[in-house]
């Protein structure tokens, strides 16, 4: 397991950490009226945005059965299990099911008259219409609330299957309510990946996903490190170094601290114990925080980042195409029109100069960043130094500078300066994403 690092001093730059948690402690839900918790007013809409959600321990139900059965294409049955239900809430508290991971205490045959029959089912990535949730966890089944350390592995399942369906850009999307994914682990080593259309009454397996498997809870290596102390040591870090918690409105981390303490008790491997971490870290709601354990990375605080964009309908009205890694530019006209998808790349800034070479004769230049999801900040310096006539300042930092979590540094400016040999002189309009 990876050491923890320490956590910088920045408001601006957080480095990766490995933190860990999450309690037994829940908000009592409506038990087991699952549906009427969760059954929401998401519905698809076409062309509509990757969906935000969230999971806690009050989404972990304990269940005395589960059975589900496509006649003749797919049945499921099992005994006790666990089920971890991930919701959307939308701004007048309505509650949608957006994905569900469900555990069986004892593996169970799948029935299929597509490949996989047979095998044992041990976990199961699950997404379905939010109404369907009470059809699938029936009153009947729900037992009560589940052990919270279920959304470790909850988690794990949705980081590495959400790719599969039903998503844009690695975030779920509402799904026509006839449809279905079962995607399910199975004991002998194989992946089974099922797309179900309950209307037309249709099964289509997927083959590609049949090696690419998740690890287990039982595959996940021993403990290597005290649970409490590296728990400890990572909550620690962020309560002396990290810059942001004045600007995180309601979040006790002292009350996170006692939530998540004994999750990293009773962790059994260091992956469990990872995976502690980031649902405690999850609660900073912070991109630029993340948990690795080992070569592993952990699912912690992600959300929907729409594109409003469409650049082949851009690209279709260019002239004088061109394109380079991370850049497209040409003409418009006497326009000019620049898109940069991402401040990577060793050449990029050169090849920025080179382009705005070509279209130093414009009249005004439209640059996009639409579709940039981040990079380097010194490739974005030298890019906006060629628009500066004198040096700029662009933005002001301060750093955590006391034991208080509203201790803070003096700010601090981030300067830009200007670069040659020339500059870019007429009007600039830039499109942010």
């Amino acid at each position: 397991m990876d050491t923890i690092a320490r956590a910088p001093r920045s408001f601006k730059f957080l480095s990766p950490l490995l933190l860990l948690s999450l309690a037994a402690t829940s908000q009592a839900a409506p038990g087991e009226k699952l549906a009427s918790y969760y059954g929401g007013k998401l519905d698809r809409v076409e062309g509509a945005p990757a969906i935000d959600w969230t999971v806690g321990p009050e989404d972990v139900w304990r269940l005395s059965s589960f059975e589900y059965k496509l006649p003749r294409k797919l049945e499921l049955s099992f005994g006790p299990s666990t089920v971890v239900i991930a919701k959307h809430e939308d701004e007048k508290g309505n509650k949608s099911a957006i994905w569900a991971a469900l555990f069986p205490d004892e593996p169970t045959e799948i029935v299929s008259s597509e490949p996989g029959h047979s095998d044992g089912a041990k976990a199961i990535f699950m997404r379905f219409h939010p109404s369907r949730v009470g059809e699938l966890f029936p009153p009947k089944t729900v037992e009560g609330q589940g052990e919270a350390r279920w959304l470790v592995w909850a988690k794990q399942q949705f980081g590495a299957k959400i790719n599969g369906a039903l998503q844009r850009n690695n975030m779920p999307v509402v799904p026509d309510k006839p449809w279905m994914v079962f995607d399910i682990d199975a004991v002998e080593g194989d992946r089974h990946f099922y797309f179900l259309d309950t209307k037309n009454k249709t099964i289509k397996y997927e083959p590609a996903f049949t090696r690419r498997t998740v690890p287990s809870v039982e595959a996940s290596g021993p403990l290597g490190l005290d649970g409490v102390d590296t728990f400890k040591a990572a909550w620690d870090v962020f309560d002396r170094d990290y810059a942001m918690f004045g600007i995180k409105e309601g979040l006790d981390w002292k009350k996170l601290y006692n939530q998540y303490e004994p999750l990293a008790a009773a962790a059994t491997s260091d992956y469990e114990l990872a995976g502690v971490i980031g649902l405690l870290l999850t609660h900073l709601e912070d991109l630029h925080v993340w948990v690795k354990q080992d070569d592993r990375w952990i699912t912690t605080y992600t959300r929907a980042r729409p594109t409003n964009g469409n650049f082949q309908q851009v690209k279709g009205k260019l002239e004088q195409l061109e394109q380079r890694p991370k850049l497209v530019y040409g003409r418009v006209g006497t326009k000019g029109y620049m898109l940069i998808d991402g401040l990577q790349g060793d050449r990029l800034s050169d090849d920025v100069d080179e382009a705005l070479e070509a279209l130093g004769d414009t009249t005004g230049l439209v640059i996009d960043l639409r579709f940039n999801g981040g990079g380097n900040e010194s490739i974005a310096q030298r890019i906006a130094g060629r628009f500066l006539k004198k040096k700029a300042v662009y933005s002001k930092n301060q750093y955590r500078d006391g034991d208080q979590h509203k201790d803070l540094s003096k700010e601090l400016e981030r300067i830009c300066l200007a670069r040659g040999p020339w500059r870019y002189t007429a009007p600039v309009v830039v499109l942010q994403g």
